[in-house]
């Protein structure tokens, strides 16, 4: 250590400096730091306390450069090639045509016919939590921009990475943060898809691949979409999310990179969005691309091995994990989109071998627990453990199992062969099988703490007393041809008396959820709801019960907020309804309502 030297008028002359950082109080002072110890000679004449405050490493991370070098090398690459495509493309076609010019068939119609309602995104609107509250959605329209710092500022949304062109969402960090939380909160109560600690593993990450990208603008989508603050931007993130999604290439895009589960995440959340608003041709088309890819990439068959899941990496359990809830919330959709005109079911229950998902809690944890077969949990009277999730499996596929024998007996009519002489056997095993899914329903609900509250366990005691009228409505149609028989006879008008009960309780849960916010409402509500309503009209006479429900219900529509737009309610819905038969039930709420 090189000592201070003391002149004879007691000032100090700092001497040679020694190497490390400068003192706090130099710093500051912006004065030359002798680096002395304990105190260094600017801190020794000031009489100050002597502090090093230690710095960061500056500079990447070991590998980044040689990583950023890689990722514009195959970006390059896959610009030239297809530029490349585009001009053979361009020399092939002789005449431009503005048909062909559109990014997705049938997007620009869809939002044509929505209008106005979430189209204007020029307005000012604040943020939830203490975030400004006069930001302008405008602002982050830009068009893509090349340079190094764009880039840099908007690493989670690259216009490059993607296929992505045109208008681009830039979105500040803070809000990216905002957007992400509103997700957790609202929309993944509903559609428990993900695991929080795996998404943030890679969202705090600089760059992300193109899937995950898409992904992650479908989850701002859907928190957009739930929340008055910020809807101005969820007709914005909704293109962007479409164009990104149709401009993906499983074929060179993901050949190695293992994103297939983001991609078809992206695509259901998509559906469902769609659903929601009310497009549900869309919605259709949508859900038949995550089908699809579902089958494409064999969830449906995620433990045809038999593996034991405890001896996999941690890594590979919330993988597995994902993509199992992802393969049956796809079924679930399908078989709620498949009561719209009674459709035909795409994923086929009897070709399953994936096993029903676990506990939520389990699930986000990382915890391995490892679910029944979806034929074990239907003939169980007291399952091990269950979830909102697993029992809305089970109804829906008691739901399909009910179609299907309907759509059966009207084929076996068209033949001429009317007969179907195990039918009432059936009907009262499928009977028998719901009273006890409606009593394991009934203690979820008693056991759960905020069963006032949520939105999935709401969805799943609406359903299940939904599916009991809706057996009821299947069971009618196939019993008109065998209503000579008395056991038939007697049966259907068991069955009559309980859809009656079932809907008294479907109209007193509905009625609860007047107090929730819209958000708290499951997306695919109006589904049963209105399944239910069109059944109270089907049966509707002068006088008796079903002309009262029938009205409470109605009442219950008008006072639920329309999600498609805040100002109307679910009466608004009817004429573009999931359900195949409104047009009728709307004249009658005219009619009614005058």
């Amino acid at each position: 250590m090189v000592p201070s030297a003391v002149q004879g008028d007691g000032s100090v002359t700092r001497g040679r400096q020694l190497p490390g950082a400068a003192c706090d109080e130099c710093r500051r002072r912006k004065l030359q730091c002798d680096r002395q110890k304990p105190r260094c000679g600017v801190c020794h004449e000031s009489r100050t306390m002597c502090e090093v405050t230690q710095r960061g490493v500056r500079g990447p991370k070991r590998g980044h450069l040689r990583a950023l070098k890689d990722r514009i090398l195959h970006l390059e690459t896959m610009l030239a090639t297809r530029q490349g495509g585009q001009q053979q493309q361009l020399d092939d076609a002789p005449v431009y045509s503005p048909e062909f010019s559109r990014s997705e068939p049938g997007m620009e119609e869809d939002m044509a016919e929505r209008g106005s309602e979430v189209d204007d995104i020029s307005a000012p609107f604040s943020l939830p939590g203490g975030v400004a509250s006069a930001y302008d959605p405008s602002a982050f329209l830009a068009p893509p921009s090349l340079t190094g710092s764009s880039r840099e500022q908007d690493k989670s949304m690259s216009p490059e990475i993607g296929g992505l062109s045109g208008n681009h969402l830039h979105i500040p960090e803070v809000m990216r943060d905002e957007l992400d939380q509103l997700y957790w909160d609202r929309v993944h109560p509903s559609i428990p898809i993900l695991q929080q600690r795996r998404y943030l593993s890679w969202t705090k990450f600089g760059l992300k691949s193109s899937a995950q990208m898409c992904l992650q603008s479908a989850m701002w989508m859907l928190a957009t979409l739930l929340s008055v603050q910020i809807r101005n931007l969820t007709d914005a993130l909704y293109r962007q999310t479409k164009q990104m999604l149709v401009s993906q290439n499983f074929e060179t895009d993901h050949k190695d990179d293992g994103c297939d589960t983001e991609i078809v995440q992206a695509w259901l959340l998509v559906a469902i969005y769609e659903s929601m608003r009310a497009s549900h041709k869309q919605a259709w088309m949508s859900a038949g691309r995550v089908y699809r890819l579902v089958q494409g990439f064999r969830f449906h068959e995620l433990d045809k091995t038999g593996t034991i899941i405890e001896h996999e990496d941690s890594n590979d359990i919330v993988k597995i994990e994902e993509q199992r809830r992802l393969f049956w919330m796809a079924y679930l959709l399908d078989h709620l989109m498949s009561l719209r005109n009674d459709w035909p079911i795409t994923l086929n229950e009897h070709m399953i071998c994936t096993r029903l998902p676990g506990p939520d809690a389990d699930f986000q944890s990382g915890r391995p627990v490892s679910g029944s077969f979806l034929s074990e949990a239907i003939t169980e009277s007291s399952p091990r453990f269950t979830s909102p999730f697993t029992e809305s499996i089970v109804l829906t596929t008691l739901y399909g199992r009910s179609l299907l024998r309907s759509q059966q007996h009207s084929i076996l009519s068209v033949y001429g062969d009317g007969g179907d002489s195990d039918w009432l056997a059936w009907h009262r095993w499928l009977d028998n099988t719901l009273k006890i899914r409606l009593q394991v329903v009934a203690r979820l609900c008693a056991l759960s703490q905020t069963a006032a509250s949520d939105p999935f366990l709401l969805f799943t005691n609406i359903l299940g007393h939904g599916a009991v009228v809706y057996l009821c409505k299947c069971a009618m149609q196939s019993a008109a041809s065998l209503a000579r028989q008395p056991d038939v006879y007697a049966e259907v008008l068991q069955c009559q008396a309980r859809a009656l009960a079932a809907a008294t309780a479907v109209v007193r849960l509905a009625s609860e959820l007047r107090e929730l916010h819209f958000s708290k409402i499951y997306p695919l509500m109006p589904i049963p709801l209105f399944v239910v309503a069109e059944f109270l009209y089907e049966n509707l006479t002068d006088v008796g019960p079903n002309q009262q429900l029938i009205g409470e219900l109605l009442n219950v529509f008008r006072d639920l907020k329309n999600i498609n737009n805040l100002e109307q309610c679910y009466l608004d819905l009817l004429p573009r309804s999931c359900v195949s038969r409104t047009t009728a039930l709307l004249s009658y709420t005219s009619s009614s309502a005058d």
